[in-house]
């Protein structure tokens, strides 16, 4: 009789996973059908339904983002072109849609930080996804595993020399790809950046709705985020500038 109800309730749950999948090919074949007859606002809602059942993708959200974008509403459309590029980095067609947004923003900001070794982390960071990252230090870690068996087992000298380089070669790839894996890991986890989604907003010197403004910001806008409530998020831009702005005013990637 137990038996009988575990495969029961494993039917239940097996079908309910079936109809999930099914019920979100269904909306984002809706959501395609309605942007390609050029209704983004539809679009959008059934976008964003898939997101909010937890099944968000690369893709979806660059789907999102390309909605947006044709909406008009430049924030929003970079906003999800930057969290696609966090779950696919280096992807071309989110870079390049990307920089066409941001080149539709008002704010230019010059960089006044570190550029090249900025540029240096992201794509060493981009260079895979953090499933190709996983996938490169398994297959160091089997290779390193097959250079040191020849190495012991073999008792040609040429053969235990190549071994060698080998297995040394696989296991500092191997470990740099658990280093850099992690660190793209992290990155992926954390908020470090946010996007202005609203039309212009005001930065402040204080968190506090009596503070003095210190200059505005229009959407498309990246900021990173030095800390961040409920209410207020400190911000820095580019070229140095701090101040206060509204979280509701922003979106967190």
């Amino acid at each position: 009789m137990n038996r009988i109800l575990k495969i029961f309730l494993l039917l239940i749950v097996f079908q309910s996973i079936i109809f999930q999948k099914m019920y979100s090919d269904v909306i984002a074949d809706s959501a395609r059908a309605a942007y390609t007859s050029r209704n983004f606002p539809l679009a959008i809602r059934l976008y964003k339904k898939i997101v909010e059942s937890g099944k968000g993708s690369a893709f979806l959200y660059y789907n999102l983002g390309n909605a947006y974008y044709k909406a008009n509403q430049l924030g929003l459309a970079i906003y999800f072109y930057e969290i696609a590029l966090k779950k696919a980095p280096g992807d071309d067609d989110v870079l390049t849609n990307l920089k066409i947004t941001n080149g539709k923003t008002i704010d230019k900001i010059e960089n006044k930080g570190n550029s090249f070794r900025s540029t240096l982390e992201k794509g060493m960071l981009g260079a895979f996804s953090l499933h190709g990252w996983a996938y490169l230090s398994i297959c160091c870690s089997a290779l390193t595993f097959i250079g040191i068996s020849l190495f012991v087992l073999s008792g040609v000298r040429l053969i235990k020399s190549i071994s060698f380089w080998f297995s040394a070669a696989g296991l500092i790839v191997g470990v740099f790809s658990l280093i850099l894996g992690y660190a793209a890991l992290r990155q992926g986890c954390q908020l470090t950046h946010g996007i202005v989604l609203s039309p212009s907003i005001q930065v402040v010197d204080s968190p506090d709705s009596g503070a003095k403004l210190r200059f505005s910001l229009h959407e498309g806008t990246c900021l990173q985020v030095l800390s961040t409530n409920a209410d207020w998020t400190s911000v820095k831009l580019a070229n140095g500038n701090e101040g206060w702005v509204k979280s509701a005013d922003i979106g967190l990637f």
